[in-house]
């Protein structure tokens, strides 16, 4: 996330949240913490309205940032006519662990078991985002115009950075072994990049994710 400037409100903010971090909090930083507090009531912060609606919202646990999630998609679908499509994982099965790798050769040649039953890869789409060692969702649902922030430093050069927020422009998709749809690469568009991209046969800022 990139601080594009430092307000009054900021300045506030930040002096209580230091605060808060000893324990001492002053009585106009009880106040001006109540006016952060998201409500529908005048001259108050409303998370359902412009520009929070569609704003990112950090919270402690991984579950509730997956339920927002997916009630923010369900939302935005809503908002502008789409129908959310769903994308799956394509699981395998092999040996846990990079180190057991070597030692395995021999076992994994011998094994019969190589691939996902029907069954179990049903009972891994149905499993919460949460549950996920690497918190990758099983199944992805998006549609266009829907806001993403991208998580990992894949191109700096590109501004495709870590906290960098974008919209879904379109998908190259394939079916899967279980004929599902499988998204193979999402174009994004950055929003707000310091620089503009240009990639050849692509609009301008638009650039490919590979899942």
């Amino acid at each position: 996330m990139r601080n594009q400037g430092e307000s009054i409100d900021d300045v506030k903010f930040k002096r209580a949240l230091e605060n808060m971090q000893y324990k001492v909090c002053m009585p106009e930083d009880i106040r001006f913490l109540k006016t952060l507090v998201s409500s529908n009531k005048p001259g108050l912060h409303y998370i359902g309205s412009a520009p929070w609606h569609d704003a990112p919202i950090i919270v402690n646990e991984n579950w509730q940032k997956d339920e927002i999630n997916r009630l923010s998609c369900l939302q935005f679908a809503a908002d502008t006519f789409q129908k959310l499509t769903n994308f799956y994982s394509t699981d395998t099965i092999t040996t846990s662990g990079e180190g057991q790798q070597k030692a395995s050769v021999k076992r994994k040649s011998k094994s019969k078991v190589n691939t996902m039953s029907n069954e179990l890869q049903h009972l891994l789409w149905g499993l919460p985002v949460s549950v996920h060692e690497n918190h990758a969702p099983p199944v992805l649902s998006l549609c266009f115009g829907l806001s993403v922030i991208i998580r990992y430093n894949v191109a700096t050069e590109l501004n495709i950075t870590k906290g960098q927020q974008a919209t879904v422009y379109c998908w190259h998709t394939s079916k899967g072994t279980h004929s599902n749809l499988v998204l193979d690469t999402l174009f994004v568009e950055l929003e707000k990049c310091p620089t503009p991209v240009n990639l050849e046969g692509l609009p301008m800022n638009v650039v490919p994710l590979l899942p």
